[in-house]
Parts: structure tokens; sequence; C-alpha cells
């Protein structure tokens, strides 16, 4: 994660800023067109080491997905075209992380996830 990056697979929407604590960290790229997508294990990926995963979820939520229920708000974002609020998991070596749908949200942007090793 670093301003400049590309945000998505299938668009040219690039990073144009980002707090401290994301950069340097691993951006996971997702495609735009899975925001439709209603899988609830839409992403998954196990951890190799301690980490915190951080989700940047567009500021127009009208209801957060079910799945970033026990997620914390950072109240910091990434500026990326669109406005993008950070929430945060802390997962140790081993566990899986398990990101879903965000249909039910109200958004109509996909998400952003960035991975940074403790």
């Amino acid at each position: 994660m670093k301003t400049g990056a590309l945000t998505y697979t299938d668009r040219e929407y690039r990073v144009k800023s980002c707090p401290a604590e994301l950069k340097g960290g691993t951006l996971i790229k997702t495609p735009m067109e899975d925001r439709s997508n209603k899988a609830p294990d839409l992403i998954r990926f196990a951890l190799k080491n301690n980490a915190v995963v951080y989700v940047g979820l567009k500021d127009e939520a009208k209801v957060l997905p079910a799945w970033l229920a026990d997620w914390e708000a950072t109240g910091v974002s990434i500026d990326a075209s669109n406005k993008l609020m950070i929430y945060q998991k802390n997962f140790s070596a081993g566990e899986t992380a398990e990101l879903g749908s965000i249909v039910s949200s109200g958004i109509s942007c996909m998400y952003t996830v960035v991975i940074k090793e403790k």
C-alpha cells in the first residue's frame, strides 16, 4: 500500500493518500465488479504471521455488512477517488480471515484490503 497504487483489478482508481499505519502493507486488489457478489466468503486467506487486516469501505454505507460487526472503526480513511473508511481486526498466525459480501450495505463500491504484519 502506497500513494499511487491501483486499488482495484478492473478499474484505474489510485490511492491519492493513505494513513501512515497502512503504508507498506500488502494491498489485496479486488475487482470492483465483486461489489454485487453475494458470497459470504468472498475473500478468504490464512495469515502466516500475526497481523492487522484493514478493510477500506466507502463511507456511504447505510448498514455495515454482518461480517464487519466485530471489526474496529479506526476513524481514518484512504482517499482513492472515493473516501474509504478504515476498519481493522487483529489476527494471529495461522488464523483465517474471511471477508464477505457488501450487497446488504447499499454501497456501490467494492472494499479494499490491506494486511500489515505485527
